[in-house]
């Protein structure tokens, strides 16, 4: 291509949208202020899940039950929003995506309010459920939005943006629930995410051009079919794999952080830096995924994950106690290569099948939950196999695995993927 065509293409990314959607066309300032709408609309799904972990003391304590009974809205969460976000964007397809992300908030918004008012355990698991179904309806629907909104150049970019809402949630939703958990009680923090999802759904339904459905099938079958399209199958494996090897990590992030160094006080410090990494490593990949392609993105997270996690397991086995400093950088490493899988996989799906993109990118969402919640299970085998090798032995041999499973990830990753311009790359 010339690179007066280039030129040109760049110069209209913001103002053109979709080629195949010309209803999608809007005006640069008005795709801006739409992907900042869809960014927060992300951050208040992000911070609805990933708050969870920081307020199940107050929660336990609140309905006289142990942490580990309250940590099951954890589990609810995640298989809801795994098996919910395909079947929703099955049923969905044939709606107005505006609908879909307002109605998607409004929803989050009024299980949060029901959780903030839950009398019984009982009906904050349904207040749970409900939220990661509405969680479900949303984030594969705004990453579809955003992607259409942009110019096929900086498609990476927009996804970028989307999950760069959800990994920013990580930097401020779990501190911030340990805060507001502990000051002025769990109900308040579910319902300032209620709050803001209502504010957020009326400035979508007001900002958004109209946007049109995926073009229809005929049925749930036909639809599912694009699941057979080659390379389909393999991005789906690649973001399982890759989320359950940094998921290994983070979900045990307290003992492996005290074994690798750090007190327990310092733990708030360590989930920021695995934040703050998650962020960079959102909008690196963005970037490097519109100029080199989806594939080497991957294999680069999936090798930065491997390498911090064998860091950790080092770390953890030989008990060094050597302070904050390197268990905070590790988790920070490690949040950079967890983080950029999302973007470059959402990009490939919506390549692969732009008919039935939202289908696909819900189900690279599930995939993504079920790694989150197979590393749970994962890491308690490990956690509970290493105790026998002594102190330090259970994060080592679950952060071990976890670099195994990153290796593995690697060769999952096809071999050629396009890039946007029509290039290879290996």
């Amino acid at each position: 291509m010339s690179a007066c065509t280039d030129h040109r293409r760049d110069e209209n990314a913001t103002t053109t949208g979709d080629p195949a959607h010309p209803d999608s066309r809007a005006s640069a300032s008005t795709v801006r202020l739409s992907m900042i709408a869809l960014f927060l609309g992300a951050f208040a799904v992000g911070t609805d899940g990933f708050m969870i972990p920081g307020l199940l003391p107050t929660i336990a304590g609140d309905f006289h039950t142990s942490t580990s009974t309250a940590a099951q809205l954890v589990t609810v969460f995640s298989i809801g929003y795994a098996v919910g976000a395909p079947l929703l964007a099955s049923a969905l397809q044939r709606a107005d995506r505006r609908s879909v992300l307002t109605v998607g908030l409004l929803a989050l918004a009024v299980s949060n309010a029901a959780a903030a008012v839950s009398p019984t355990l009982s009906v904050l698991f349904v207040a749970r459920l409900a939220a990661a179904l509405a969680a479900g309806a949303y984030s594969p629907t705004a990453a579809v939005v955003a992607a259409r909104l942009a110019s096929e150049a900086r498609r990476g970019r927009a996804l970028s943006v989307i999950t760069a809402g959800l990994t920013i949630s990580i930097v401020t939703g779990v501190p911030l629930g340990n805060l507001v958990g502990q000051h002025w009680g769990w109900r308040t923090t579910f319902a300032g995410v209620a709050v803001l999802s209502i504010i957020l759904a009326v400035v979508l339904r007001f900002l958004l051009p109209h946007l049109a459905p995926d073009e229809a099938r005929a049925g749930v079958r036909e639809r599912l079919a694009a699941l057979r399209r080659p390379g389909v199958p393999r991005v789906l494996a690649t973001t399982g794999l890759g989320i359950l090897a940094g998921y290994l990590a983070y979900t045990y992030v307290a003992p492996t952080s005290r074994a690798a160094g750090a007190t327990t006080g310092a733990l708030t410090i360590v989930l920021i830096c695995f934040g703050v990494g998650a962020a960079v490593g959102t909008l690196l990949a963005g970037a490097a995924v519109d100029r080199y392609g989806q594939a080497p993105v991957v294999r680069t997270g999936a090798l930065i994950q491997a390498l911090a996690l064998a860091g950790l397991a080092a770390a953890t086995a030989a008990n060094l106690r050597s302070g904050l400093a390197p268990a905070a950088a590790l988790f920070a490493l490690l949040g950079v290569g967890s983080w950029t899988y999302n973007a470059p996989q959402q990009h490939r799906l919506v390549e692969l099948a732009p008919t039935d993109a939202t289908l696909l990118v819900s189900l690279n969402s599930s995939a993504i939950y079920a790694g989150i919640g197979l590393s749970g299970a994962l890491g308690a085998l490990t956690a509970s196999a290493g105790a026998a090798l002594g102190s330090g032995g259970g994060p080592a041999l679950t952060c071990g695995v976890g670099a195994a499973v990153a290796v593995a990830t690697i060769l999952v990753v096809g071999r050629r993927h396009s890039t946007n311009n029509g290039r290879q790359s290996a």
